[in-house]
């Protein structure tokens, strides 16, 4: 079976007409992005023209990415749908309509926005900026969350500390 994989993976590699190593790099540099997005809130949140040009970058690379043909992977639809949230989120926080509330007590709490997930939730700085602790946020919320993958935008979720 790992050898059928490993063959389909090739002949995938071949149909776009790149090698591993291409993917690899497009991979890294998409992972970069997304370290950098999620980042452009917390180091230009004094500096509103800082802010715009670092989002104007950022959506440009983005735009970059997409137009290659190795972005048809699926494997990187998930890299691609977090940094668009990401993008949108700063933008939508550097218009003064932030998504994060928070409330007297023992947790805090933030409101989902349209296209959230707990993954990308937990990243943002203001949370736990950590994506892997999206199941600190599912386990606080199970009376409200079913389905980790089906959250809903103005949701009130607790974020315990």
């Amino acid at each position: 079976v790992k050898e059928q994989v490993e063959s389909s993976w090739q002949a995938m590699l071949n149909k776009v007409g790149i090698t591993q190593q291409q993917y690899d790099d497009f991979a890294n540099r998409l992972e970069q992005l997304n370290r950098e997005v999620a980042n452009i809130s917390r180091l230009y949140s004094g500096d509103t023209k800082a802010w715009k040009a670092a989002l104007a970058r950022a959506e440009t690379t983005l735009k970059e990415l997409k137009s290659s043909p190795i972005a048809v992977f699926p494997r990187l639809k998930a890299a691609f749908d977090a940094i668009s949230l990401e993008l949108e989120n700063s933008r939508r926080e550097l218009m003064g309509s932030g998504t994060t509330s928070y409330s007297s007590g023992s947790s805090d709490s933030y409101t989902v926005v349209e296209r959230d997930c707990l993954w990308n939730i937990s990243s943002k700085p203001d949370v736990y900026n950590d994506p892997i602790r999206w199941i600190d946020l599912y386990n606080a919320n199970t009376d409200k969350i079913k389905d980790p993958d089906l959250i809903r935008p103005g949701q009130v979720l607790k974020v315990p500390r």
